[in-house]
Protein backbone atom coordinates (compact mmCIF):
# COMPACT_ATOMS: atom_id res chain seq x y z
CA UNK A 1 0.00 0.00 0.00
CA UNK A 2 1.30 3.32 -0.66
CA UNK A 3 2.36 5.45 2.61
CA UNK A 4 1.00 8.40 2.02
CA UNK A 5 1.14 9.54 6.12
CA UNK A 6 4.63 9.59 5.06
CA UNK A 7 4.41 11.13 2.07
CA UNK A 8 2.16 13.82 3.63
CA UNK A 9 4.40 14.58 6.38
CA UNK A 10 7.34 15.32 4.04
CA UNK A 11 5.00 17.56 2.03
CA UNK A 12 3.86 19.52 5.37
CA UNK A 13 7.72 19.87 6.70
CA UNK A 14 8.51 21.28 3.54
CA UNK A 15 5.26 23.68 3.15
CA UNK A 16 6.30 24.92 6.77
CA UNK A 17 9.82 25.36 5.64
CA UNK A 18 8.13 27.71 2.92
CA UNK A 19 5.73 29.62 5.23
CA UNK A 20 9.02 30.39 7.78
CA UNK A 21 11.30 31.84 4.96
CA UNK A 22 8.30 33.63 3.25
CA UNK A 23 7.64 35.23 6.71
CA UNK A 24 11.42 36.51 7.46
CA UNK A 25 11.73 37.86 3.88
CA UNK A 26 8.39 39.40 4.36
CA UNK A 27 9.75 41.16 7.52
CA UNK A 28 12.73 42.46 6.01
CA UNK A 29 10.78 44.02 3.21
CA UNK A 30 8.35 45.58 5.87
CA UNK A 31 11.27 46.89 7.85
CA UNK A 32 12.43 48.56 4.69
CA UNK A 33 9.12 49.86 3.90
CA UNK A 34 8.62 51.54 7.03
CA UNK A 35 11.73 52.94 7.23
CA UNK A 36 10.88 54.68 3.84
CA UNK A 37 7.41 56.00 4.96
CA UNK A 38 9.63 57.63 7.86
CA UNK A 39 11.95 59.35 5.31
CA UNK A 40 8.65 60.68 3.26
CA UNK A 41 7.24 61.83 6.70
CA UNK A 42 10.21 63.74 7.93
CA UNK A 43 11.03 65.57 4.01
CA UNK A 44 13.85 63.33 3.35
CA UNK A 45 11.78 61.73 0.36
CA UNK A 46 9.12 62.77 -2.37
CA UNK A 47 6.05 61.25 -2.03
CA UNK A 48 6.00 59.93 -5.65
CA UNK A 49 9.95 58.91 -4.86
CA UNK A 50 9.12 54.86 -5.48
CA UNK A 51 7.34 55.43 -8.43
CA UNK A 52 9.74 57.52 -10.58
CA UNK A 53 12.38 55.26 -9.11
CA UNK A 54 11.18 52.21 -10.20
CA UNK A 55 11.07 53.08 -14.01
CA UNK A 56 15.13 53.79 -14.19
CA UNK A 57 15.74 50.42 -11.42
CA UNK A 58 13.71 48.05 -13.83
CA UNK A 59 15.48 49.40 -17.14
CA UNK A 60 18.72 49.17 -15.04
CA UNK A 61 18.24 45.57 -13.14
CA UNK A 62 15.24 44.27 -15.15
CA UNK A 63 17.11 42.37 -17.63
CA UNK A 64 19.20 40.40 -14.66
CA UNK A 65 15.55 39.35 -12.84
CA UNK A 66 14.41 38.10 -15.36
CA UNK A 67 17.17 35.56 -16.76
CA UNK A 68 17.10 34.66 -13.19
CA UNK A 69 13.03 33.87 -13.62
CA UNK A 70 13.92 32.19 -16.86
CA UNK A 71 16.43 29.85 -14.91
CA UNK A 72 13.99 29.10 -12.06
CA UNK A 73 11.33 28.44 -14.21
CA UNK A 74 13.47 26.16 -16.73
CA UNK A 75 14.77 23.98 -13.77
CA UNK A 76 11.28 23.42 -12.65
CA UNK A 77 9.91 22.08 -16.09
CA UNK A 78 13.65 19.97 -16.65
CA UNK A 79 12.77 18.25 -13.17
CA UNK A 80 9.38 17.60 -14.43
CA UNK A 81 10.61 16.30 -17.78
CA UNK A 82 12.97 13.96 -16.43
CA UNK A 83 10.49 12.26 -13.51
CA UNK A 84 8.02 11.79 -16.56
CA UNK A 85 10.70 10.26 -18.45
CA UNK A 86 11.97 8.10 -15.71
CA UNK A 87 8.62 6.71 -14.88
CA UNK A 88 7.81 6.34 -18.45
CA UNK A 89 10.98 4.32 -18.82
CA UNK A 90 10.32 2.02 -15.64
CA UNK A 91 6.55 1.56 -16.85
CA UNK A 92 7.56 0.20 -20.23
CA UNK A 93 10.29 -2.19 -18.68
CA UNK A 94 7.82 -3.83 -16.68
CA UNK A 95 5.18 -4.33 -19.38
CA UNK A 96 7.57 -4.96 -21.96
CA UNK A 97 11.14 -6.18 -20.86
CA UNK A 98 13.43 -4.87 -23.08
CA UNK A 99 11.91 -2.23 -24.91
CA UNK A 100 13.74 0.65 -26.45
CA UNK A 101 14.40 2.99 -23.55
CA UNK A 102 12.64 6.57 -23.58
CA UNK A 103 15.05 9.21 -25.20
CA UNK A 104 16.94 11.55 -22.42
CA UNK A 105 15.49 14.59 -21.99
CA UNK A 106 18.14 17.73 -22.91
CA UNK A 107 20.37 19.31 -20.60
CA UNK A 108 20.39 23.07 -19.84
CA UNK A 109 23.12 23.78 -21.98
CA UNK A 110 22.53 27.41 -22.95
CA UNK A 111 21.75 30.23 -21.04
CA UNK A 112 18.95 31.62 -23.21
CA UNK A 113 15.60 30.01 -22.12
CA UNK A 114 14.36 30.73 -25.91
CA UNK A 115 17.47 27.80 -26.90
CA UNK A 116 16.00 25.95 -23.98
CA UNK A 117 12.41 25.64 -24.40
CA UNK A 118 12.94 25.04 -28.40
CA UNK A 119 14.96 21.77 -27.18
CA UNK A 120 12.19 20.84 -25.06
CA UNK A 121 9.37 20.97 -28.14
CA UNK A 122 11.90 19.18 -29.86
CA UNK A 123 12.27 16.65 -27.06
CA UNK A 124 8.49 16.24 -26.39
CA UNK A 125 8.08 15.41 -30.33
CA UNK A 126 10.83 12.50 -29.86
CA UNK A 127 8.52 11.58 -27.17
CA UNK A 128 5.47 11.70 -28.92
CA UNK A 129 6.94 9.02 -31.33
CA UNK A 130 8.27 6.89 -29.14
CA UNK A 131 5.01 6.44 -26.68
CA UNK A 132 3.45 6.09 -30.11
CA UNK A 133 5.98 3.16 -31.52
CA UNK A 134 5.40 1.68 -27.78
CA UNK A 135 1.82 1.98 -27.79
CA UNK A 136 1.34 0.06 -31.07
CA UNK A 137 3.82 -2.57 -29.50
CA UNK A 138 1.06 -3.27 -26.99
CA UNK A 139 -1.56 -3.55 -29.31
CA UNK A 140 0.90 -5.74 -31.18
CA UNK A 141 1.47 -8.05 -28.48
CA UNK A 142 -2.41 -7.83 -26.91
CA UNK A 143 -3.28 -9.25 -31.14
CA UNK A 144 -0.70 -11.89 -30.81
CA UNK A 145 -2.37 -13.11 -27.48
CA UNK A 146 1.46 -12.19 -25.82
CA UNK A 147 -0.73 -10.23 -23.28
CA UNK A 148 -3.74 -9.32 -21.93
CA UNK A 149 -5.60 -5.87 -20.98
CA UNK A 150 -6.05 -7.08 -17.49
CA UNK A 151 -2.29 -8.10 -17.55
CA UNK A 152 -1.35 -4.88 -18.77
CA UNK A 153 -3.79 -2.90 -15.63
CA UNK A 154 -2.75 -4.94 -12.95
CA UNK A 155 1.09 -4.77 -13.75
CA UNK A 156 0.72 -0.73 -14.50
CA UNK A 157 -1.48 -0.40 -10.89
CA UNK A 158 0.92 -2.32 -9.13
CA UNK A 159 4.15 -0.48 -10.14
CA UNK A 160 2.27 2.66 -9.56
CA UNK A 161 1.56 2.02 -6.01
CA UNK A 162 4.63 0.38 -5.82
CA UNK A 163 6.78 3.86 -6.77
CA UNK A 164 4.10 6.75 -6.09
CA UNK A 165 5.11 7.87 -3.04
CA UNK A 166 9.05 8.31 -4.27
CA UNK A 167 7.16 9.98 -7.50
CA UNK A 168 5.15 12.36 -5.14
CA UNK A 169 8.34 13.38 -3.00
CA UNK A 170 10.13 14.29 -6.14
CA UNK A 171 6.82 16.20 -7.37
CA UNK A 172 6.88 17.99 -3.40
CA UNK A 173 10.57 18.81 -4.18
CA UNK A 174 10.70 20.20 -7.26
CA UNK A 175 7.42 22.70 -6.28
CA UNK A 176 9.13 23.54 -3.69
CA UNK A 177 12.33 24.41 -5.38
CA UNK A 178 10.47 26.40 -7.66
CA UNK A 179 8.29 28.64 -4.42
CA UNK A 180 11.18 29.12 -2.59
CA UNK A 181 13.15 30.16 -6.17
CA UNK A 182 10.27 33.02 -6.99
CA UNK A 183 10.15 34.11 -3.18
CA UNK A 184 13.79 34.88 -3.17
CA UNK A 185 13.97 36.23 -6.47
CA UNK A 186 10.51 38.81 -5.28
CA UNK A 187 12.08 39.43 -1.70
CA UNK A 188 16.06 40.44 -2.83
CA UNK A 189 14.31 42.61 -6.68
CA UNK A 190 12.19 44.61 -3.59
CA UNK A 191 14.97 44.78 -0.91
CA UNK A 192 17.37 45.85 -3.61
CA UNK A 193 15.04 48.54 -4.51
CA UNK A 194 14.07 50.10 -1.66
CA UNK A 195 17.34 49.78 -0.44
CA UNK A 196 18.47 51.54 -2.93
CA UNK A 197 15.85 54.45 -1.94
CA UNK A 198 16.84 54.51 1.26
CA UNK A 199 20.47 55.04 -0.04
CA UNK A 200 19.30 57.64 -1.91
CA UNK A 201 17.41 59.68 0.86
CA UNK A 202 20.81 59.31 2.95
CA UNK A 203 22.89 60.71 0.26
CA UNK A 204 20.48 64.25 0.53
CA UNK A 205 21.86 64.62 3.81
CA UNK A 206 25.47 64.35 2.81
CA UNK A 207 28.27 67.08 4.19
CA UNK A 208 28.67 69.86 1.18
CA UNK A 209 32.27 68.58 1.74
CA UNK A 210 33.42 65.27 -0.33
CA UNK A 211 36.07 63.72 -1.80
CA UNK A 212 35.76 63.40 -5.62
CA UNK A 213 36.92 60.77 -7.95
CA UNK A 214 36.84 61.05 -11.75
CA UNK A 215 38.35 59.33 -14.34
CA UNK A 216 37.48 57.72 -17.61
CA UNK A 217 35.94 54.31 -17.54
CA UNK A 218 38.50 51.79 -17.40
CA UNK A 219 41.31 53.69 -15.57
CA UNK A 220 42.09 54.84 -12.29
CA UNK A 221 40.78 57.78 -10.12
CA UNK A 222 43.03 59.72 -8.25
CA UNK A 223 42.48 62.07 -4.89
CA UNK A 224 44.21 62.90 -1.47
CA UNK A 225 42.91 64.48 1.82
CA UNK A 226 45.04 65.61 4.71
CA UNK A 227 44.59 64.16 7.94
CA UNK A 228 45.42 66.45 11.26
CA UNK A 229 45.80 65.57 15.20
CA UNK A 230 44.45 68.13 17.02
CA UNK A 231 44.84 66.43 20.52
CA UNK A 232 47.83 66.62 22.97
CA UNK A 233 48.78 62.98 22.63
CA UNK A 234 50.08 60.37 19.78
CA UNK A 235 47.19 58.89 17.78
CA UNK A 236 46.62 56.09 14.99
CA UNK A 237 44.75 57.46 11.95
CA UNK A 238 42.66 54.68 10.44
CA UNK A 239 40.53 55.00 7.46
CA UNK A 240 37.72 52.17 6.52
CA UNK A 241 35.96 52.59 3.51
CA UNK A 242 32.28 51.64 3.24
CA UNK A 243 30.36 50.00 0.18
CA UNK A 244 29.26 52.19 -2.71
CA UNK A 245 26.21 52.12 -4.64
CA UNK A 246 24.79 54.06 -7.28
CA UNK A 247 23.37 57.55 -6.40
CA UNK A 248 20.09 57.50 -7.93
CA UNK A 249 19.12 53.56 -6.32
CA UNK A 250 19.89 51.23 -8.99
CA UNK A 251 21.63 48.26 -8.44
CA UNK A 252 22.96 46.58 -5.18
CA UNK A 253 25.82 48.27 -2.92
CA UNK A 254 29.35 46.92 -3.41
CA UNK A 255 32.67 47.29 -2.02
CA UNK A 256 35.03 49.52 -4.85
CA UNK A 257 38.43 48.47 -5.82
CA UNK A 258 40.26 51.36 -3.76
CA UNK A 259 44.06 51.25 -2.64
CA UNK A 260 44.63 53.60 0.61
CA UNK A 261 48.21 54.89 0.99
CA UNK A 262 49.12 54.38 3.56
CA UNK A 263 46.29 52.58 5.14
CA UNK A 264 46.92 54.02 8.25
CA UNK A 265 48.99 57.11 10.01
CA UNK A 266 50.60 57.14 13.14
CA UNK A 267 50.71 61.12 13.92
CA UNK A 268 51.94 62.89 16.83
CA UNK A 269 50.57 65.89 18.47
CA UNK A 270 49.48 68.49 16.37
CA UNK A 271 51.41 66.69 13.22
CA UNK A 272 49.12 66.26 9.86
CA UNK A 273 49.54 63.44 7.27
CA UNK A 274 48.14 62.67 3.91
CA UNK A 275 46.18 59.90 3.02
CA UNK A 276 45.99 58.92 -0.87
CA UNK A 277 42.98 56.87 -2.42
CA UNK A 278 43.48 55.48 -6.02
CA UNK A 279 40.29 53.74 -7.37
CA UNK A 280 40.27 51.50 -10.45
CA UNK A 281 36.94 52.30 -12.52
CA UNK A 282 36.01 48.56 -14.23
CA UNK A 283 33.83 48.71 -16.43
CA UNK A 284 32.13 45.67 -15.22
CA UNK A 285 31.33 47.18 -12.08
CA UNK A 286 30.76 50.82 -13.25
CA UNK A 287 28.62 52.56 -15.56
CA UNK A 288 29.80 55.81 -17.71
CA UNK A 289 28.12 59.01 -16.37
CA UNK A 290 26.63 57.32 -13.00
CA UNK A 291 27.40 58.89 -9.81
CA UNK A 292 28.12 56.50 -7.09
CA UNK A 293 28.70 57.12 -3.57
CA UNK A 294 29.89 55.65 -0.22
CA UNK A 295 32.13 57.20 2.91
CA UNK A 296 35.27 56.76 4.29
CA UNK A 297 34.75 56.53 7.81
CA UNK A 298 37.68 58.08 10.09
CA UNK A 299 38.87 56.74 13.54
CA UNK A 300 41.57 57.05 15.71
CA UNK A 301 41.90 56.57 19.35
CA UNK A 302 38.84 57.56 21.38
CA UNK A 303 37.56 60.14 19.20
CA UNK A 304 34.17 59.73 17.31
CA UNK A 305 34.62 58.32 13.98
CA UNK A 306 34.18 60.92 11.44
CA UNK A 307 32.09 60.30 8.13
CA UNK A 308 33.51 61.67 4.57
CA UNK A 309 31.33 61.07 1.60
CA UNK A 310 32.38 59.90 -1.19
CA UNK A 311 31.62 60.67 -4.83
CA UNK A 312 32.48 58.94 -7.69
CA UNK A 313 32.05 58.94 -11.32
CA UNK A 314 33.26 57.12 -14.36
CA UNK A 315 33.06 59.12 -17.54
CA UNK A 316 33.89 58.04 -21.01
CA UNK A 317 37.04 59.52 -22.87
CA UNK A 318 39.82 61.80 -20.90
CA UNK A 319 38.37 63.27 -17.34
CA UNK A 320 37.80 67.32 -17.31
CA UNK A 321 40.15 69.54 -16.57
CA UNK A 322 39.19 70.61 -13.12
Amino acid sequence: MVNTAAWAADWSGRYSQYLRSTASQSERTQDLYRRLMECIARGELAPRALQDMFSAFYRARGHVYNERLSQITLRFFADLVRSVTAYSNELMQVLMPGAAAVPAPPELTSSDPTIWFQQLMDYCNQLSAHIARSYQMLVDRMAAGQLGSDQIQKTAAAHLERRLPEYLRDLAVSYFELLNGLNDLRAQSEQEFLSGVLATASRTKADSFAIELVAALGSTANASFSIANTRDVPAVIRCELSDVRRRDGIGPAFLPNIARTPEQLQLAPGEEGRVSLALALDRDTYAAGAQYVGALHITGGSEPQVEIPLRITAIEGAPPVL
